[in-house]
């Protein structure tokens, strides 16, 4: 089943739960990409930063799912995120490690696959979200 959910950018971190019991995705993944969304140069960041970090937080989020039948395969992804665009700044390799890590054991129990998507509104951004439960 596919879920769409959103959250702004000036949520807290605490995310409310959707009719499932779970955590609205949006406001999970916002929390989730933190790290990274606050290492980025030049605040406040542009909208084009915003949406390459939280593309790259969607990535390191669904790569457990999507490297539990294939562990190469999350190996490959691994060493393309040493290749980080400079401008999420120059810490964004080891923040991204250190997200993978907190996705396999902090939020290691959300089964949920992600797709981002960031929109532009008038009081800066919001990110959008569609959600698959992965068995």
């Amino acid at each position: 089943m596919v879920k769409r959910a959103k959250a702004h950018h000036n949520s807290k971190n605490k995310a409310r739960a959707n009719e499932a019991g779970r955590p609205n995705l949006s406001e999970v993944l916002l929390i989730f990409a933190k790290p990274l969304l606050d290492s980025l140069p030049n605040p406040p960041p542009t909208l084009e930063q915003v949406r390459l970090a939280m593309h790259l937080a969607s990535i390191v989020w669904n790569l457990p799912l999507l490297a539990k039948d294939d562990p190469s395969f999350g190996n490959d992804v691994c060493a393309s995120l040493d290749d980080v665009p400079p401008e999420l700044g120059p810490h964004a390799s080891k923040i991204l490690d250190l997200m993978l890590e907190s996705r396999n054991t902090t939020f290691a129990d959300d089964p949920r696959f992600a797709s981002v998507e960031v929109v532009e509104t008038k009081e800066g951004w919001t990110v959008r979200t569609r959600s698959a439960v992965v068995p």
